[in-house]
């Protein structure tokens, strides 16, 4: 049920909590359902995305969404608003995560997401870059 921030900068998606959830004095009003993370390189005026992260528990909330979709147009719609020249994300493979075990899922979450939101492979970064 934890988020971990492995970037500077975060969006958190966030729904409201269900009326049993909140009938404790110390419960949320607004529980997170995922994340997007990410650096801003200010010298070369670039976003970079490194993390796309689903709470694990909250799939339910999500299932139903492009959620990752979703928060990285939130990331490139930051980006042009804030004068940033392009946003990259990192592919799967260079993600700290990346493992045996999560393969396929890494891959979807990142290498997918990006190809889907337009962003094209650059082999000079070894990043996906969508050029503002």
């Amino acid at each position: 049920e934890a988020i971990y921030y492995d970037a500077r900068y975060n969006f958190l998606l966030m729904v409201k909590a269900p009326w049993y959830y909140r009938i404790f004095e110390y419960a949320p009003e607004l529980i997170p359902i995922a994340t997007i993370g990410f650096f801003a390189d200010f010298f070369d005026r670039a976003i970079i995305i490194r993390q796309i992260q689903g709470v694990l528990g909250r799939g339910k909330y999500l299932k139903s969404l492009r959620w990752e979709r979703m928060l990285v147009a939130v990331v490139v719609d930051f980006a042009k608003r804030n004068g940033a020249s392009r946003v990259e994300i990192v592919p799967a493979k260079r993600n700290e995560y990346y493992s045996a075990e999560n393969v396929e899922r890494m891959y979807m979450r990142y290498d997918v997401t990006a190809r889907r939101s337009g962003f094209s492979f650059f082999p000079e970064t070894g990043n996906y870059a969508h050029i503002l």
